[in-house]
């Protein structure tokens, strides 16, 4: 590849990459400016990649292809279309972003370019916080604090959820991806774990806690140490400490100033069900129940709220209500077969980053808004690794 190429390859990845972590929202959300610089990054990534995106089209570039027709249809259902046609092109452009990437960068190395991304985005919001940038902290309407007893800090993530989720995946892509320099590994993976704990996000916390929990073991099972007495043994101890967090679980709660409806959680989950039951086949559209409108049906929801909810708060429940089960049925192929293909990605090469991404957003989108929300990291990787999966198993 051309230097000049690949300059640009790289600065269209760096855009992309800032705004599907925030970074736009954090400075221009809300700001005309906003909706500007995504139409110039959608724009630029098309001029980059839209020459080798539909050449050789692959199996499963065909079934994303459907499902992008399956979104933009979804307005003529929609109670809100204006809504769904707006933010179904913004989900389009990201798989789009993730069907070009596909075809210029493996998989490989791209996680070490996430990672030295995430490294600098992490670190980068730590210092604008230090030197005064109000863009960084997160205002809680509950006032809670993080384990340091001080302001919530997002950095430059749009959200402290976000800011401790992500910080915690920068965190274990530094533990496998830094081996060569010990030192930059331990500075790094430090300062991921300071930027979780200071977004005061217990989302980042949990998922901190399984990256940790799921490497070790899969290191031990990797080295074959593991036996069948073994294997009996820790899902044993599992079982034994999900009964202690069960039992103690309104302690373990109040220490992280949650409740009970895991802070109204619950309650959207509820509406989540609903809505789904109304309209179990097609959904509402993609984007189609959650607005500020006056006809949206959020308004329901919001009257009950001491908050606007922006969404249920809950991947699975989101896909279902606004996709309807045809879109959940493609979800589960999707992450039906990529976690196969990383499994054995593991399995054949050592390579378990994927592997413990995926294992870890399935269990954390059972509290947080991931795999189809526009502009936002988690959907672009999902489709990625999908697209990926095509290519590791022909190599596996």
């Amino acid at each position: 590849m051309k230097p000049t190429k690949t300059a640009l390859l790289y600065i269209t990845i760096y855009l992309n990459l800032f705004g599907l972590f925030g970074g736009y929202a954090t400075f221009l959300g809300g700001t005309s400016y906003y909706s500007s610089i995504w139409l110039a990054i959608y724009a630029l990534t098309s001029l980059v990649f839209f020459k080798d995106t539909f050449l050789h089209i692959t199996k499963n570039q065909l079934i994303l292809i459907l499902f992008i027709f399956y979104i933009m249809c979804s307005f003529v259902w929609s109670k809100i279309p204006n809504e769904t046609v707006k933010y179904s092109l913004s989900f389009i452009c990201n798989i789009l972003f993730a069907i070009g990437l596909y075809k210029n960068m493996e998989l490989n190395q791209f996680l070490i370019t996430l990672r030295n991304f995430l490294n600098f985005y992490i670190i980068l919001g730590i210092i604008l916080f230090i030197i005064g940038l109000d863009q960084t902290v997160y205002y809680d309407p509950l006032q809670r604090g993080n384990l340091f007893n001080s302001e919530l800090i997002k950095g430059l993530f749009s959200h402290k959820i976000y800011a401790g989720f992500y910080s915690a995946f920068a965190f274990i892509l530094n533990v496998k991806l830094n081996e060569n320099n010990l030192y930059l590994k331990y500075f790094f993976c430090s300062m991921c774990a300071i930027g979780v704990i200071i977004s005061g996000s217990s989302i980042g916390l949990m998922s901190l806690f399984l990256y940790i929990t799921l490497a070790t073991y899969l290191n031990i099972f990797e080295r074959k140490i593991i036996n069948k007495k073994y294997f009996k043994l820790t899902t044993l101890i599992l079982l034994v400490f999900l009964v202690i967090v069960y039992i103690f679980l309104p302690l373990i709660l109040e220490s992280l100033n949650r409740d009970m409806t895991f802070t109204g959680r619950a309650k959207l989950w509820e509406w989540g069900v609903v809505f789904s039951q109304q309209r179990p086949i097609f959904g509402w559209g993609y984007s189609g129940i959650f607005s500020d409108l006056p006809g949206a049906p959020s308004q329901i929801i919001n009257k009950y709220q001491y908050y606007v909810a922006p969404h249920f708060h809950n991947g699975y429940l989101q896909i279902t209500a606004e996709l309807g089960l045809i879109g959940l049925a493609f979800y589960l192929f999707v992450l039906k077969r990529t976690i196969n293909c990383c499994y054995l990605l593991f399995q054949r090469q050592s390579n378990s980053t994927p592997f413990l991404y995926l294992i870890v957003m399935l269990i954390v989108a059972i509290g947080m808004n991931l795999m189809s929300r526009y502009n936002e990291f988690s959907t672009f990787f999902l489709f990625y690794l999908f697209l990926s999966s095509n290519h590791l198993t022909r190599k596996l």
